[in-house]
């Protein structure tokens, strides 16, 4: 037993206080009655007073605790055997090697091998060995092994295979997840990091670059820089259409005055070739003028010709959309009436991406429905059972129909399609301005829907939806506005009020454009994908999409026959361009580069000493975690602080029951 603060053991004399205050004086003198005392010479009278100690329990107690108290604060340690010699020496070391796109610049992959195949040869044979690769996440390659000659091999082959990928590192997040990683090792570890640590993957808070202790061992890591100096470098950062132009942007870091070309290519065929002059460490911008792009989705893409010693960023991708307009049918009994004008108005002012096409709903050719990515309805109580039959199988098949509701449904007891009984108005509500109360904004088709909140409703149809359906916006009294539902690999929603500006001021209103544009890219199926991603990022992928083909730029597909039925979202690994096949259709998504990947500047030395310095095991740890053959110890000052907190509160019982029980007694 040793004490790691023995003065405090000084505590032990405050113990003589509770003795001192048990010391009861038990003088109670004995009183005789008499009529009067006036008349009675005054005396001195010596009183000797009896003391004597009582409660003996409740002394016993206070004693323990005083005495519990200093124990605690002297820190006594309970000594143990001494460890084996090879558990004390023998460590994991963890090679975490950084493949991020920074690490294509000249030799610096060549250079990161080297040091790891240095490190893997320096592993004593007791140790163990593991591969980790590091980028926009933390992979494990391989290992832990013994670090035998054959598990040293395994290790090695691993490393061969790897390569530096289009991705970032950031190392704070790098770092924080260490500990999942580590969470069930138990021997000392040693992290050796190898990297070019740029300047722009350090996180705001240095706090972020020191792991937390896993398992109560504090994590040693070594960090091995294997590029010094700013290295210049030339970006392709942006590739936009200008009109009939493609403005190529190109952004120097680091670099020195001097002239480019780029060169730009449309679905595989060359459009042109740039140079111009670029100023020191600034930016320049290519114009391609009157550049022709096939009808439908075109990749584009732009390279910049041999400037620098990291190719990975002198290219970019972009999609381009060339159409003149999907077709989209609106069916009506009046097509001409004034829903249609808004509609069309509406359309035009979101662009050239829609085209309204209007046909009499009784003269409607239900063959031709495959033609359209959704059909928008006036009056859903016009349909036909007929073409409610056919609009069902065009829903179970993938498409999508936005319908409103008007007279005719509101004379009807269930609507057809979305078969829900229709209810009556109540008569003090009949001709009331209602507004609007909740709006799902979560919803894809109203994530720029808050001005709806401005809408005013004199007349709807009141329904009552069914468990398949979802209400997306609901009146101040509860009443469903629009609503959705699902059906196969489609989708139908509704509007329980017209478009004709009678029933609603919706169509005058500002939010009523975006509101329909929203809609519109919804219920075609192009809503949850996002055309521009970066290297490492996730592309969501809904129901509709999910039961398609996501193909990479290298022509693989990544959803497997199960993976197709719930997948919810693909990694993007690689530069370039995917495709997107889904029963809509097929869409284009490119894949560039992080711009900070293109910034080589490393950390400072004052920065990559201070992390340095932060992260190296302290000396107290080093020499225990050094030393063989040495007996080490468990403080017990948390069990002694478990006993006083027992006492206290025995002692405060045992107090309480005595002054409930205290009488004075005649000595």
């Amino acid at each position: 037993m040793n004490w790691l603060a023995p003065l405090f053991l000084a505590g032990f004399a405050a113990i003589a206080l509770p003795i001192w205050l048990h010391r009861l004086q038990t003088e109670t003198p004995t009183r005789q009655v008499f009529s009067s005392a006036m008349l009675l010479l005054q005396a001195e009278r010596r009183v000797q007073v009896k003391k004597r100690l009582r409660y003996w329990l409740l002394l016993a107690l206070r004693i323990m605790l005083l005495g519990l108290l200093a124990l605690a604060f002297a820190k006594p340690l309970w000594t143990q055997p001494p460890v084996a010699l090879n558990a004390a020496t023998a460590k994991m070391h963890v090679v975490l090697l950084d493949t991020s796109m920074s690490m294509q610049e000249s030799h610096r992959w060549q250079a990161a091998l080297n040091q790891a195949e240095k490190i893997i040869s320096e592993v004593g044979a007791a140790d163990r060995l593991q591969l980790i690769a590091v980028a926009d996440d933390l992979q494990v390659m391989g290992g832990p092994v013994s670090a035998t000659a054959e598990g040293k091999q395994k290790i090695r082959s691993l490393l061969q295979r790897l390569h530096a990928s289009s991705a970032q590192v950031q190392y704070g997040a790098m770092m924080n997840g260490l500990e999942p990683l580590l969470a069930e090792e138990t021997q000392s570890t040693v992290v050796h990091v190898i990297s070019d640590f740029q300047q722009t993957g350090l996180p705001v808070q240095f706090g972020d670059l020191v792991p937390r202790s896993v398992n109560g061992r504090v994590i040693e890591v070594a960090l091995h820089a294997i590029a010094k100096g700013t290295v210049p470098n030339f970006a392709v950062s942006l590739v936009e259409r200008v009109g009939t132009n493609i403005h190529v942007t190109v952004q120097g870091y680091h670099t020195a005055a001097t002239t480019l070309t780029v060169a730009l290519s449309v679905n595989g065929n060359s459009r042109g070739v740039l140079s111009m002059p670029i100023p020191a460490s600034g930016m320049a911008v290519f114009e391609f003028a009157n550049v022709l792009l096939n009808t439908g989705s075109n990749k584009i893409e732009a390279k910049l010709q041999s400037a620098d010693t990291l190719s990975a960023d002198d290219v970019f991708y972009t999609v381009l959309e060339n159409t003149v307009g999907q077709p989209i049918a609106f069916l009506s009994a009046n097509p001409s009436a004034v829903a249609g004008t808004y509609l069309d108005a509406a359309f035009t002012a979101a662009g050239s991406r829609y085209a309204l096409q209007p046909a009499k709903i009784e003269q409607f050719d239900v063959r031709m429905l495959d033609r359209y990515r959704f059909v928008i309805i006036d009056d859903l109580g016009v349909v036909s059972d007929r073409l409610a039959s056919a609009l069902d199988a065009y829903i179970q098949h993938g498409g999508a129909v936005l319908a409103t509701l008007g007279e005719c449904s509101q004379l009807l007891k269930t609507l057809p399609l979305v078969t829900w009984p229709v209810g009556n108005v109540a008569s003090d509500q009949q001709g009331e301005r209602m507004s609007v109360g909740h709006v799902d904004m979560s919803h894809a088709a109203l994530s720029r829907a808050a001005g709806l909140r401005s809408v005013n409703v004199v007349r709807y149809v009141p329904v009552t939806p069914n468990q398949e359906s979802q209400i997306l916006v609901q009146l101040d009294n509860g009443a469903p506005l629009l609503l959705e539902q699902r059906r196969g690999q489609g989708r139908i929603i509704v509007l329980t009020s017209g478009l004709d500006n009678t029933w609603n001021d919706l169509p005058i209103q500002p939010v009523f454009v975006s509101l329909l544009t929203e809609m519109a890219r919804y219920l075609s199926g192009e809503s949850s994908l996002k055309r521009q991603q970066r290297v490492g990022s996730s592309l969501p992928l809904d129901q509709a999409a999910a039961a398609g083909q996501v193909i990479d730029p290298l022509g693989k597909n990544l959803l497997s026959l199960s993976d197709s039925q719930r997948a919810r979202s693909v990694k993007l690994t690689l530069q370039g361009v995917y495709e997107v096949v889904t029963t809509a259709g097929s869409s284009l998504v490119a894949v560039n580069t992080v711009p900070d990947e293109s910034n080589l500047l490393p950390m400072s030395e004052e920065e990559f000493a201070n992390w340095q310095r932060g992260v190296s095991v302290p000396q107290t740890e080093a020499e225990v975690g050094s030393t063989a053959g040495q007996p080490s110890g468990y403080e017990l000052w948390h069990v002694l602080l478990l006993l006083l907190g027992l006492a206290v509160l025995a002692e405060s019982l045992l107090g309480n029951t005595y002054v409930s029980r205290r009488v004075e007694v005649p000595a």
